[in-house]
């Protein structure tokens, strides 16, 4: 039977927890930002010589100042916002983008999102992954988790040890307001090694933000009954007694990741 620690690792996993409704951030990185990066920059770009109409929207500060007309969107306040009338078509002097108009749907998300203040993260991201950077160099727990990943190596212990490095959360690749960021569920690393896993390797991968798992996802209840597996324990079978029910460990979820396996 393997032993469990759940501190240190090798092998880093992409995990996501499935959450019903989304945050202002994720609104905005699923169904905001691309449309611009897809539909807008092309015209609308700070890294244009001469962006069409004197209008950026590939920052924050670029959508919020506008062009010539003025501010592209006031936030809370859709009928006021320049950017939603382009994206409507309703003046024939103002229409964007220029190739067609977008889906009603589409239009429809750009108003409930300025409608609900128009969060836009942009201006926070280089900042937060900066602070991420220089945190990371101060943390001297990641060389003693190393240390004892070689100690259970030298003493042959580190095949029948199953180490787990995690938190409950991760966090958003943006600022919030003072020098904290807020919890992320929707995309986070768990790390493990030994106990019969493959090492020197990454599973699954975030988007280029690193706000959600896109890639090869593992769900928390996937990462219990994997953990389970490696201990011995058929997370379909052990059960237990809760509130006059019987539970499974990962109730009624979870699969044995096999791709982590050795």
């Amino acid at each position: 039977m393997r032993s469990l620690i759940l501190t240190a690792s090798f092998l880093a996993l992409t995990v996501s927890r499935v959450v019903a409704q989304s945050t202002p951030d994720e609104f905005f990185e699923t169904r905001i930002r691309p449309v611009l990066s897809t539909r807008c920059y092309a015209c609308h770009s700070s890294k244009l010589a001469a962006p069409k109409g004197e209008l950026a929207l590939d920052t924050k500060t670029g959508l919020l100042k506008g062009g010539k007309l003025g501010p592209a969107i006031v936030p809370g306040n859709p009928s006021e916002s320049r950017l939603l009338q382009a994206l409507r078509y309703t003046d024939p002097h103002l229409q964007m983008p220029p190739s067609g108009k977008l889906a009603d749907s589409i239009i429809a998300d750009f108003e409930q999102w300025i409608a609900a203040g128009a969060r836009d993260p942009r201006a926070e991201t280089v900042v937060a992954r900066k602070k991420i950077h220089e945190n990371l160099q101060e943390r001297p727990n990641m060389d003693n988790s190393a240390a004892l990943i070689r100690d259970l190596r030298q003493r042959g212990l580190l095949d029948e040890t199953l180490v787990v490095w995690g938190g409950e959360f991760g966090r958003t690749p943006v600022s919030e307001s003072g020098d904290g960021r807020d919890h992320n569920p929707y995309g986070f690393s768990m790390f493990m090694a030994g106990g019969g896993v493959k090492g020197g390797m990454t599973y699954g991968a975030t988007d280029e933000f690193g706000f959600k798992a896109v890639e090869n996802r593992v769900s928390i209840h996937d990462l219990h009954a994997t953990i389970l597996h490696q201990l011995g324990i058929d997370h379909q079978k052990l059960t237990y007694r809760y509130a006059g029910r019987d539970f499974r460990l990962t109730d009624v979820f979870g699969n044995v990741v096999t791709d982590l396996l050795a």
